[in-house]
């Protein structure tokens, strides 16, 4: 999909599908909670910096309800997603965004570009995606989060051989051998150790068309000494196989948690293995 982000490794993978297109609309902002956005989906103070833009608002036909619509910066409707909160199990003071229903995207010229059906955050049903000139360029088939079939087409309606709609990148040798590379090459900063710091930092780094690391950040903070070495090591690491989307190239945000922590007076840090998904853009 195009709303490119899009979760330990965490790669988020957003897609959508279901059944029911809609006409592009505009909806006023009132009393609604806006946001800018660059083209990663990243926050920007500066309206100057954004991309577009994303509205959210309350959506009173159901409980904690809430309406998301994200708009080309032209003011075209370019996606809109429906979903409740519900407080986490394991922290209550927070919440985790339930998808429900139909979750729709379009092209900036108003053509439908992919829509999908959920139900309890699962895809449930068809997941359509089109090409610019509104032919239908796949129909997978969706139940209770399970993909149950696929058909993809060419630009002009003729059936063509499937293929998946996302493909991760991939680290050469697994995300053992990834982890096992971190591990060897991560050294535990000396100021750190006798300062006693312990603890998380999480770098974030696209891996591009072409395999490479590139845009590397650090998105959670353990101090200046650990976060520089974690994206050191972060930067070293090799050509990947990049990820598809469509069976196109495409660039991937991948997200990363490396964990220090002294133990036996050892300065080797742990780290998690948790590979989940990726968000691409």
């Amino acid at each position: 999909m195009k709303n490119h982000m899009k979760h330990a490794l965490y790669l988020i993978l957003l897609l959508s599908a279901a059944s029911v297109t809609k006409a592009q609309t505009s909806v006023a902002p009132a009393k609604a909670d806006t946001a800018y956005l660059d083209e990663h989906d990243g926050k920007v103070k500066l309206k100057s910096l954004a991309t577009k833009y994303r509205i959210t608002q309350n959506n009173t036909t159901v409980a904690n309800g809430k309406v998301q619509r994200t708009y080309y910066m032209s003011g075209k409707l370019l996606s809109e997603l429906y979903f409740h909160t519900e407080p986490q199990k394991d922290n209550p003071k927070k919440t985790t965004n339930i998808r429900e229903g139909i979750y729709r995207e379009w092209y900036e010229n108003g053509n439908p570009l992919q829509q999908a059906a959920y139900s309890n955050n699962k895809y449930n049903g068809e997941f359509i995606t089109y090409w610019k000139n509104k032919q239908k360029r796949r129909i997978d088939t969706y139940s209770n989060g399970d993909f149950i079939k696929g058909t993809c087409y060419d630009s002009t309606g003729v059936k063509a051989a499937y293929y998946p709609y996302q493909e991760m990148p991939a680290y050469r040798g697994g995300e053992r051998e990834l982890l096992s590379f971190i591990s060897h090459n991560l050294r535990y900063p000396v100021i750190a150790q006798e300062n006693g710091v312990q603890g998380t930092v999480i770098v974030r780094f696209v891996i591009t068309k072409e395999g490479k690391v590139d845009k590397i950040t650090v998105v959670r903070s353990l101090s200046a000494e650990t976060d520089r070495e974690a994206c050191r090591v972060v930067a070293m690491l090799p050509d990947w196989t990049p990820g598809k989307e469509e069976g196109e190239l495409v660039n991937v945000y991948y997200t990363l948690p490396i964990r220090y922590r002294l133990e036996n007076d050892s300065p080797r840090p742990l780290l998690p293995f948790n590979p989940n998904n990726v968000g691409n853009f």
